[in-house]
């Protein structure tokens, strides 16, 4: 893909040792070593991207944010009552709640001391 597109696959940097979201960006910006002035981007989940923004704010990292995946109703506008499918709506609810406990979680992290800068 990246030779389709006209760019070096020898320029990708991969992270193969991270385990979660916070350890992602601390070794994604070990491995892009941004200077001052720089412009980097976040492309993540729309889902994801408030969690990994928090991060890399707490790791100092000024990441401009850019959300993809977005999860929408198709353009058919509000869902009426009648519309409302909570089984079928589950793996919404867990990837929101799983999201919403990984901000609650890292907030107490950095509230008992976390790291700000590696």
């Amino acid at each position: 893909m990246f030779n389709q597109l006209g760019l070096d696959p020898h320029r990708l940097l991969l992270d193969a040792k991270s385990r979660n979201t916070y350890e992602n960006l601390l070794f994604a910006e070990r491995l892009a070593r941004p200077r001052p002035g720089e412009v980097w981007i976040l492309a993540t989940s729309a889902v994801q991207l408030p969690r990994a923004m928090a991060v890399a704010r707490r790791l100092g990292w000024n990441l401009t944010a850019w959300p993809t995946d977005y999860l929408t109703s198709g353009g058919r506008g509000p869902a009426l009552p009648s519309d409302i499918n909570v089984p079928g709506n589950l793996q919404h609810i867990d990837a929101a709640v799983h999201e919403w406990i990984g901000l609650l979680a890292y907030d107490a992290a950095q509230m008992a001391g976390g790291r700000k800068r590696a």
